[in-house]
């Protein structure tokens, strides 16, 4: 029963947060792939929601400051920029909501090893 659930969970997950985040941003797709390779510039971010490092209240400004400019640059060179979200957590739901306090991201990732 616990599996079951887990594996519902992880299809709700699997689905909401792609339409949550794509209100954040509409189509971020859309200036990634248009049918050819191409070249991206991306930044990944990995924290937790137990890291004290992770959880400087100046760290999200930090991140928006970064994006805006390694947006700027990809669109000076020609490329695609990505935003990558990594949290190490066993709490699925901390470690999105500690994404969501980072800001917004083209992809995000949330686990950790061990028991949960």
């Amino acid at each position: 029963m616990r599996a079951g659930l887990l594996v519902l969970s992880g299809v709700l997950l699997g689905i909401s947060v792609p339409l949550y985040y794509q209100q954040l941003r509409p189509d971020p797709w859309r200036l990634l792939w248009s049918g050819e390779e191409r070249q991206a510039l991306l930044l990944v971010y990995i924290g937790s929601p137990t890291c004290g490092p992770s959880n400087d209240p100046a760290l999200p400004a930090l991140l928006a400051a970064m994006r805006r400019h390694l947006e700027r640059v990809a669109v000076e060179r020609g490329i695609a920029f990505r935003m990558v979200g990594v949290a190490i957590s066993r709490d699925i739901r901390r470690g999105l909501q500690h994404l969501e306090k980072m800001g917004a991201f083209h992809e995000v990732a949330v686990g950790a090893a061990g028991r949960i």
